[in-house]
């Protein structure tokens, strides 16, 4: 799944996410945040605690509304978001393939462009180490998407804490505690 199929995705997607679109990047991300709590509900939680559930989100909201980049969100960066997570990626020769392409939730059908590279680059940095998360980013680089290294990290730590509830309210526990691991080894680098 390259940058291209990526853009052809938002222009396919463009009209039927057209609401999404014109609520714009910055309200869109920052109502996403906000109901990172229900969803965490949803994913039923069986270990984790409330308090870093909490923490996290605190944590996530206070970067958000502090940082620059949201503030002044350039929208040429909204595109449709695919659901690239370790559960549904497949690599068939070499060639990377996603097997969930829109989120079940409307409102994160569109998403910041760094974010559907954030999501399976946190994944391969906690599962495989931020060396081979490197990979993803040096080839976007290549194909002309650019990024700032504190907004790949709020987004990579997004990622991987929804992957932390998710799993863990699945009961894949060694999942969730990589997950939760790159969180609080991560979260302290957003500043």
């Amino acid at each position: 799944f390259t940058s291209e199929k990526l853009k052809e995705l938002t222009v396919q997607k463009k009209t039927e996410l057209s609401e999404m679109f014109s609520r714009g990047g910055k309200k869109l991300i920052g109502d996403n945040l906000q109901a990172i709590e229900k969803i965490c509900q949803a994913f039923s939680p069986k270990t984790i605690e409330k308090d870093y559930i909490e923490n996290i989100i605190k944590k996530l909201i206070t970067f958000f509304n502090n940082s620059n980049y949201f503030q002044a969100f350039d929208e040429s960066r909204l595109e449709a978001s695919i659901d690239n997570h370790s559960d549904n990626v497949l690599v068939i020769d070499n060639k990377v393939g996603f097997i969930d392409i829109l989120l079940p939730q409307k409102d994160m059908r569109v998403t910041d462009s760094i974010f559907n590279m954030a999501k399976i680059s946190g994944c391969v940095a906690a599962l495989a180490g931020k060396e081979k998360a490197n990979l993803i980013y040096e080839s976007c680089i290549k194909e002309g998407r650019h990024y700032e290294e504190n907004i790949r990290n709020f987004y990579e730590i997004f990622g991987c804490f929804l992957l932390s509830i998710y799993n863990d309210g699945l009961g894949r526990g060694h999942l969730s505690k990589a997950f939760s691991k790159y969180v609080e080894d991560n979260i302290g680098k957003l500043v």
